[in-house]
C-alpha cells in the first residue's frame, strides 16, 4: 500500500495487515500520515521461501505518526535470504518501521516481536531535527532491537528490549539520545561505531557480553542506572570515547576496557555483588 497524500489509517477491532508483500506492508511518502491500532504480521510464502521486508517504510517527504501498533515476525532480507535479487527501490535492511533518506517518524506506544530489526533508521543528509522520535516501545527477540545510521537524529524514551542480539546499534554518523531504556538478555545492548553517538540518562542495562561498546572515533555516555551479568560492562575500542557518571556495574568480570587509543571517563561509579577480576584495564 503506497500512501501519497495526508490521511489517517486507523484499524478497529483488531485490524490486521497480514502478509508477504517485498520491501513493505505500507510506504509513506506524504507527511500528515496518521497510522493507528494496527498489527502488521508477516508470514511465509506459499512456496515456502522465507518472507522479508518492513512493516511501515517512511521515506521522501513522508512524516508519520505511527501509534499503538504492533509488529510480527518482520524481517530483514539480508538475514533471511541474502542471495536474493532486489527488486528497484528495494533495500537490504528492513524493519518493522524503517525511516529512510529524508523521511521522519514518530512512533509511541508500539510492539515488536520476533522481528530481526524492530526500529531503523537511515538518514542522508544530516538532518538537524530527529528523524525518529519513539518512546513506549516494546521490543522481544529478533538480532538487533534499533538500528541507527547514516547520520540519522534519533530520540528514543522508555525503551524496552528483551533477548536481541544487540539492542541498540548506532554507527555511520547516527546521533541517538535516550533515556529509560531497560534492556534485558541481550548479547551486546550497546553498541556504537564509526563516529557515532549515543547520550543516555538512566539505563538498566542486562547483557551477556558487553553492556556497551564504543569504537571507531564513536562517543558515549551513560548518566544514571546499572549494568549487569556481562562479562564487560564497557567496552571501549579504537579512539572510542565513554563517560560514565552515577551508574552502577553488577555481576561483571570486567568492569570497563579500553584499548586501542581509547578512553574513559568515570565519575560515581559503583560495584555490587561479587567483586570483578578486574575493576578497570587498560592497554594499546
Amino acid at each position: 500500500m503506497r500512501i501519497d497524500k495526508p490521511l489517517s489509517l486507523v484499524g478497529v477491532d483488531g485490524a490486521v495487515l497480514r502478509g508477504i508483500a517485498r520491501d513493505a506492508f505500507l510506504r509513506v511518502l506524504a507527511p500528515g500520515v496518521v497510522i493507528e491500532g494496527v498489527r502488521f504480521e508477516r508470514i511465509p510464502r506459499p512456496d515456502g521461501a522465507p518472507s522479508w521486508g518492513s512493516g511501515v517504510v517512511v521515506e521522501e517527504a513522508g512524516v508519520a505518526t505511527v501509534k499503538r501498533c504492533s509488529f510480527v515476525s518482520i524481517a530483514d532480507g539480508w538475514v533471511v535470504e541474502p542471495q536474493a535479487r532486489l527488486a528497484a527501490g528495494e533495500a537490504w535492511t528492513h524493519a518493522g518501521v524503517d525511516v529512510r533518506g529524508t523521511g521522519h517518524a514518530v512512533v509511541e506506544q508500539c510492539g515488536f516481536e520476533a522481528c530481526s530489526t524492530a526500529l531503523s533508521t537511515s538518514i542522508y543528509p544530516a538532518d538537524k531535527e530527529a528523524n525518529l522520535a519513539a518512546s513506549g516501545i516494546v521490543i522481544q527477540g529478533g538480532v538487533v532491537g534499533v538500528k541507527v545510521t547514516a547520520n540519522a537524529r534519533v530520540q528514543l524514551r522508555d525503551l524496552s528490549v528483551s533477548g536481541a542480539d544487540i539492542a541498540v546499534k548506532a554507527d555511520n554518523g547516527a546521533q541517538v539520545t535516550g533515556d529509560k531504556w531497560a534492556i534485558r538478555a541481550a548479547r551486546v545492548a550497546i553498541w556504537v561505531d564509526e563516529q557515532a553517538s549515543v547520550n543516555l540518562k538512566n539505563a538498566d542495562l542486562d547483557a551477556e557480553t558487553a553492556g556497551i561498546v564504543v569504537r571507531a572515533n564513536a562517543n558515549a555516555s551513560i548518566k544514571g542506572g546499572r549494568i549487569a551479568r556481562a562479562y564487560a560492562g564497557a567496552e571501549v575500542h579504537g579512539l572510542g570515547r565513554l563517560r560514565l557518571s552515577d551508574c552502577e556495574i553488577a555481576g561483571v568480570k570486567l568492569g570497563i576496557w579500553a584499548c586501542d587509543a581509547a578512553s574513559a571517563e568515570v565519575h560515581a561509579l559503583r560495584f555490587t555483588g561479587d567483586p570483578p577480576e578486574w575493576g578497570a584495564y587498560a592497554d594499546g
